[in-house]
């Protein structure tokens, strides 16, 4: 390991960076880095149930958003939160965001974070913060694969509430239509 880096899912130099030498060093490596507090954060490689998770949640969403305008979206896309950049697992995005080419987007009507035993303190804390900050989102998913089930935050006027979920519930999401999807899909579970 070379000196001044350290372990991922923690930042890799002390000094604060400029969000171009962020992107520079972000297009340069095979990681995933998200930019926090002037600060690129590693990603390490999520587990064969991650995967999963991540692409059952992006599946039943872009099928079940097919006709709104909406869309969802895995990881490669950065959503702006202030001066921060963060790679949530999935995202809900409004019609016509992003445009062509965008490296980042400034609105989410849904997150999900499939959590691990290595992000569940940033999912639940950080970002989730920095998350509530963003005037479109109305609902934010925690998936949890090893316990299987999905805590589902939601906000309603200027509330936010949140419901625990099993793998045989469904979550129903009234926006942009209302949409409803098997918790067994979003963990990544076959029928």
């Amino acid at each position: 390991m070379e000196a001044g880096m350290r372990v991922m899912s923690s930042p890799i130099r002390p000094q604060s960076w400029s969000w171009a030498e962020f992107v520079s060093y972000a297009d340069s490596v095979q990681e995933r880095a998200e930019f926090i507090d002037g600060l690129p954060v590693l990603q390490a490689a999520g587990t064969r149930e991650h995967a999963q998770a991540v692409l059952g949640t992006a599946t039943s969403l872009r099928v079940s958003l097919e006709n709104t305008g909406c869309t969802a979206v895995t990881d490669g896309v950065w959503l702006r939160v202030g001066e921060d950049r963060f790679l949530p697992d999935v995202m809900v995005l409004p019609a016509g965001e992003p445009a062509d080419g965008a490296r980042e987007v400034t609105e989410a009507l849904m997150i999900a974070e499939v959590m691990s035993g290595s992000t569940e303190l940033r999912d639940r804390g950080r970002k989730w913060v920095a998350y509530r900050r963003l005037p479109s989102l109305r609902a934010y998913l925690l998936i949890d694969t090893v316990n299987h089930h999905v805590e589902l935050f939601t906000q309603r006027k200027e509330a936010w509430s949140v419901v625990f979920l099993e793998e045989y519930h469904s979550i129903t999401l009234p926006w942009p239509a209302e949409v409803t999807l098997p918790v067994h899909l979003l963990l990544g579970l076959s029928g």
